[in-house]
């Protein structure tokens, strides 16, 4: 399962204010293989999700995953969850906890 990147994603990584955190985040997101940049239908999408209540981050990190066509949005953002499990039917991407994910398909890693 490949990691995948955005141009979100990299902008609201360039916001963590500590250096060396920041680093080794980008050192971990170097490994992915797919990058998907912006496009008018990502910045559709993400409007849509902004309507039910998303952020704008988000949203575009929803959006991306969609586009990307990601088999799963791994997410440690509590509010974030429940609220894609509230719209699920709204969202073409299964939105996880990392660590629940893990435990459900340790068997398919």
């Amino acid at each position: 399962m490949p990691l995948i990147s955005s141009d979100a994603l990299e902008f609201e990584l360039q916001r963590i204010p500590n250096v060396e955190e920041r680093e080794q985040v980008f050192a971990f997101l170097s490994a992915a293989k797919i990058f998907v940049e912006t496009t008018d239908n990502i910045e559709d999408r993400a409007e849509s999700f902004c309507k039910l209540g998303f952020t704008l981050y988000d949203a575009l990190h929803l959006a991306f995953a969609e586009a990307s066509e990601a088999t799963v949005f791994l997410t440690t953002d509590d509010r974030l969850l429940r609220k894609a499990i509230s719209y699920a039917g709204n969202i073409k991407v299964r939105v996880s906890n990392p660590v629940t994910w893990l435990m459900e398909n340790q068997e398919e890693i």
